[in-house]
C-alpha cells in the first residue's frame, strides 16, 4: 500500500522511508546525541508511536510521531527529540530483541520496523 512506512534504525537515528512511492523522502523521525545508541525498535502503528532501547541507559524510550519535528537546520535538528519520553524501566540485562521487532544483533544495535 502506498500508506506503508518503514521504519530504520542506527546507533542513534531513527529514519522514515515509504518503500513503495519512489518520489518520497528519507525523513529523519529521531536523533539521539552521545547518550543514546538504539538496540532494539519497534513500532506501536495504532497509537503512531516508535519505541526503541537505548543501550547506554538500559531504558525504554519512546517517541509520538505525531508531534511536530523538524531536522531542517542545526538549531531544529534537536526539535527531532520533541516528544521523547524515557520509560521509568530498567531493562537489565538490556532487552535486545523484544517480540514483534527485527533488529541487527551485536555491536551498534539498530532495527527495522514496518507500519
Amino acid at each position: 500500500s502506498e500508506h506503508q512506512v518503514l521504519y530504520i534504525a542506527d546507533d542513534n537515528e531513527i529514519r522514515s522511508l515509504y518503500p513503495f512511492n519512489p518520489n518520497s523522502a528519507y525523513e529523519q523521525a529521531f536523533q539521539g546525541d552521545e547518550t543514546v545508541r538504539i538496540d532494539a525498535m519497534d513500532a506501536y502503528v495504532k497509537g503512531n508511536t516508535i519505541f526503541w532501547t537505548n543501550w547506554h541507559t538500559g531504558r525504554i524510550c519512546y517517541r509520538d510521531l505525531s508531534a511536530p519535528a523538524s531536522a531542517s537546520s542545526n538549531r531544529n535538528r534537536r526539535e527531532v527529540n520533541t516528544g521523547v519520553v524515557e520509560l521509568d524501566v530498567s531493562v537489565r540485562p538490556p532487552v535486545t530483541h523484544p517480540l514483534g521487532s527485527l533488529s541487527r544483533g551485536g555491536v551498534g544495535g539498530g532495527g527495522v520496523s514496518w507500519w
